[in-house]
């Protein structure tokens, strides 16, 4: 994995040597309890382990403890009390508490280590995925979200599954049963993001209308009532977000210009200046904000989930409405520096791959700048990473669409994305195999494993 999400170097007072010498790629935090993923692949977690979700024998840890794996994730996702890691091929593994069958391993028995959702075993190709298709065998996950005590997957293709705890219908199937493994949403709706709370979902669709289902008592599904939804309802006022975020029990939305909440606010947390529930989504109060702060602001929320597509257009967006032109931070300079002296004295894939840790440093310290997408681009392609490669270069015609070469740039994404299909033609990994082995290319691997989610799925 290219070292972090264009995530930041974080060091936990009194952690481990070994977290922090890493870059962490993700973290995520439970109740009384946190966990990290590292550029190098490793696990760690600290606080309370009632359940197991350390995934050790231990009540409390204070500092970060190894969770002993062995296995590669892309991302991790907390709930109250349970764990969840999605691989980069797609499967889904879980530990802690099972009461309500949230590991998804078919039990309520909770496991000494991490166990495979539905028991690991996944359908051959995409193909399936695109048609919302998942059985018992398994399915591929694009990302995962833990809510109380109850568990969310979205495949590549947009399909939702949940299981676990359902006592307000927050797995969507139209019941209040509990499930332990994934069943789908009703509706066979198409999700770009999913988001999970105490006893209630929401999801984002690729248009940005959000739909939310489960538990309503204080009208945190923002569809205008208190009543309790088993299926998926639409959030009252058509608002398009570009991302959604679940607390306990309420719920709020981002859009390109307003942040909006709905649902309990008995401690001000909708931030309307009231401590009124509210069943529908009502503006989130703010200071007066010049275009300058907003950056500031929408590029902070970035850094945050550096995998939304939707902030990430908005912030380009947003720079260029801005004169004179936002400055070039000193340490964007410093990383494009860098960048191009690792490539320019590249001679392998690994180099290559340094010189985009580098890029994506820059990125992170300016997204808004179009050259660095466009060379972003052009390393990733080098280092046979066509699907990051597609996903930089789309970012560059957001930020440029009016540039000179972006007509040849669109027929280099065309030219990428047709690789890309032949490649998923069929079983992932054996398909890579032969196509490498024809063709001599080095190091191409299945679903561009090494790159960040910032630049995969979505």
């Amino acid at each position: 994995m290219l070292a972090g999400r264009l995530g930041v170097l974080v060091l936990v007072l009194g952690a481990q040597s070994a977290v922090a010498q890493n870059r962490i790629a993700h973290m995520t935090a439970g109740t009384y309890y946190t966990c990290v993923l590292t550029s190098g692949w490793d696990v760690y977690c600290w606080g309370r382990n009632s359940s197991g979700q350390l995934s050790d024998s231990t009540t409390t840890r204070g500092t970060p403890v190894a969770v002993l794996l062995g296995i590669n994730f892309a991302t991790l996702t907390a709930g109250e009390r349970h764990t969840c890691g999605l691989t980069i091929g797609g499967a889904a593994y879980c530990w802690g508490q099972n009461v309500f069958g949230q590991l998804g391993d078919g039990s309520t028995t909770p496991p000494e280590t991490p166990v495979a959702v539905v028991g690991g075993t996944r359908f051959a190709g995409l193909t399936v995925l695109d048609r919302q298709t998942c059985g018992l065998e398994g399915c591929y996950f694009a990302s995962l979200t833990a809510g109380d005590r109850h568990t969310c997957g979205l495949t590549s293709g947009g399909a939702a599954y949940c299981w676990g705890h359902n006592n307000g219908g927050q797995l969507g199937d139209g019941s209040t049963t509990t499930r332990t493994t994934p069943v789908a949403v009703a509706g066979r709706m198409r999700f770009a993001s999913l988001t999970a709370g105490n006893s209630h979902t929401c999801g984002l669709t690729s248009g940005g209308a959000a739909y939310c289902w489960g538990l309503n008592d204080n009208g945190q599904l923002g569809d205008g009532s208190t009543t309790t939804r088993a299926t998926p309802v639409a959030v009252a006022g058509g608002i398009a977000f570009a991302s959604l975020t679940a607390g306990a029990s309420h719920t709020c939305g981002l859009t390109s210009g307003a942040v909006y909440c709905w649902g309990n606010n008995v401690r001000g947390e909708l931030g309307d200046g009231s401590t009124t529930h509210r069943t529908t989504p009502v503006t989130v109060a703010a200071p007066a904000q010049s275009l300058r702060d907003r950056l500031r602001f929408v590029v902070d929320q970035l850094h945050r989930s550096p995998g939304d597509t939707r902030l990430r257009e908005m912030v380009i967006n947003l720079a260029a409405t801005i004169r004179p032109a936002s400055a070039l931070p000193a340490e964007a300079e410093r990383f494009e520096a860098r960048a191009r002296y690792a490539y320019a004295h590249a001679t392998s894939e690994a180099g290559m791959l340094d010189a985009a840790r580098e890029y994506l440093k820059a990125v992170d310290a300016a997204p808004w700048v179009a050259n660095y997408y466009f060379d972003l681009c052009t390393i990733l392609e080098r280092a046979n990473r066509p699907v990051a490669a597609i996903r930089a270069c789309n970012f560059y015609l957001i930020a440029a669409p009016a540039a000179p070469d972006a007509g040849d740039v669109r027929r280099r994404v065309a030219g990428l994305e047709y690789a890309v299909e032949r490649l998923r033609g069929g079983d992932l990994v054996h398909q890579v195999e032969v196509y490498v082995q024809q063709r001599g290319l080095p190091g191409l691997v299945a679903d561009d494993v090494g790159v960040p989610d910032l630049f995969k799925h979505r």
